[in-house]
């Protein structure tokens, strides 16, 4: 059976080709979403953490956090740069569709940098955010890009440096289901012989989907920001889709 393009497109490559995401920009983002004061004491999972970096900031910041991924490559990264730094986090390595805890291990559960969306179907992601609700008790964070800005701005084909070597990248939309498909080539050093190839394929959702998956897993909508700065956000204007949504209280 073919592997899906997230079990193949998560090794030591990918932290060269998106090095420019960093922690300053992770920092803006949780100071926008998190007060410093907010996270002091409480339970965290950062889902797709990847290398880390938004998790070691959930460490500065006072959160008893937990990293999961499904990249044992990123996890590894994650774990050199935690020893380095002093740092002692949990990471586990699960696919985020089953995660390994109990009924709400966590206060706050942070999905960053587009990483819910991965899967085939609509009916998955509803699956998924079942599961995302099921370990959170508190709040949920949801880091998407806004769909109608990115088709707007979408570059369909792009060319960069990766140390030596030429990156080709090309990118189309797809519409049903609504999804941004990104092609990467690597050259070999100094010539245009193609040597490795990755693909991601997001699916993209509106508010209203979004609002309607977890409402379902017994989670509402509390705002929606625009970019990591703070700002409002406006449905074909805003970069992102940034969603904070809360349970809600039973009667």
């Amino acid at each position: 059976m073919k592997r899906a393009w997230f079990e193949e497109s998560f090794g030591e490559r990918y932290l060269r080709l998106y090095a420019h995401r960093d922690s300053e920009e992770a920092g803006r983002a949780l100071d926008t979403l998190f007060p410093r004061h907010t996270l002091a004491g409480r339970t965290a999972l950062d889902l797709a953490c990847g290398a880390g970096r938004y998790l070691r900031l959930l460490h500065e910041r006072g959160a008893h956090a937990t990293g999961v991924d499904l990249s044992a490559v990123l996890l590894q990264e994650a774990r050199l740069r935690f020893l380095s730094q002093g740092v002692a986090a949990p990471l586990v390595r699960a696919d985020m569709r089953q995660l390994p805890f109990g009924h709400a291990s966590f206060d706050v559960t942070l999905s960053m940098f587009t990483s819910f969306g991965y899967f085939q179907t609509k009916a998955e992601h509803a699956q998924l955010a079942l599961e995302m609700a099921r370990v959170t008790s508190a709040i949920i964070v949801l880091d998407l890009p806004d769909h109608l800005s990115l088709a707007a701005s979408l570059v369909p084909r792009s060319e960069r440096r990766l140390e030596d070597r030429r990156v080709l990248e090309e990118r189309h939309m797809e519409a049903d289901p609504r999804r941004v498909v990104k092609r990467i080539a690597i050259c070999a050093p100094g010539t245009d012989e193609v040597v490795e190839r990755y693909e991601e394929r997001v699916m993209l959702f509106e508010r209203e989907e979004i609002a309607e998956m977890f409402e379902a897993a017994g989670f509402s909508i509390v705002d929606t920001l625009g970019d990591y700065s703070g700002a409002e956000w406006v449905a074909g204007q805003s970069p992102r889709m940034i969603l904070r949504l809360q349970r809600r209280k039973h009667a």
